[in-house]
């Protein structure tokens, strides 16, 4: 399951803090961060994404590019 707060969705610059967790017979994982949105043109959907995030297999980075909704 995720969860995901997103901030400042209309402008050029947002953020965002995710939290999630999965399960299976033998272990539990979960994982929350922040990240940042940067939009790669006015009034577009298109965007670069960088999350930070911290979970049971340790930090890890992501770096996206794509379209968001």
């Amino acid at each position: 399951a995720t969860t995901e707060w997103r901030f400042l969705t209309d402008k050029m610059v947002g953020f965002v803090l995710f939290s999630e967790a999965a399960y299976t017979k033998d272990d539990t994982y979960f994982g929350s961060g922040i990240g940042l949105r940067m939009r790669t043109a006015p009034n577009t959907e298109s965007l670069i994404s960088l999350d930070f995030g911290y979970g049971t297999t340790g930090p890890n980075v992501y770096l996206g590019v794509g379209e968001f909704f």
